[in-house]
């Protein structure tokens, strides 16, 4: 696995996205995977914490 390396300047990134995306749809699980890798590289994942994609982003986060 190549070594991660995370932003000096940037500590948090906001997820934004459709309520109405199933949840084992192919975009939660990308958000998913994205945000689990974002939050392993030392960043803080912020989101409206609601269904669809914003729910991926929080449980990606959380596994990260």
């Amino acid at each position: 696995m190549s070594e991660t390396k995370k932003a000096k300047t940037i500590d948090q990134i906001a997820i934004f996205g459709s309520a109405h995306t199933p949840s084992e749809g192919p975009i939660a699980k990308e958000v998913f995977e994205v945000c689990k890798l974002l939050a392993q590289a030392g960043y803080t994942i912020i989101d409206g914490g609601g269904p669809g994609v914003m729910r991926a982003a929080t449980d990606g986060a959380h596994a990260g």
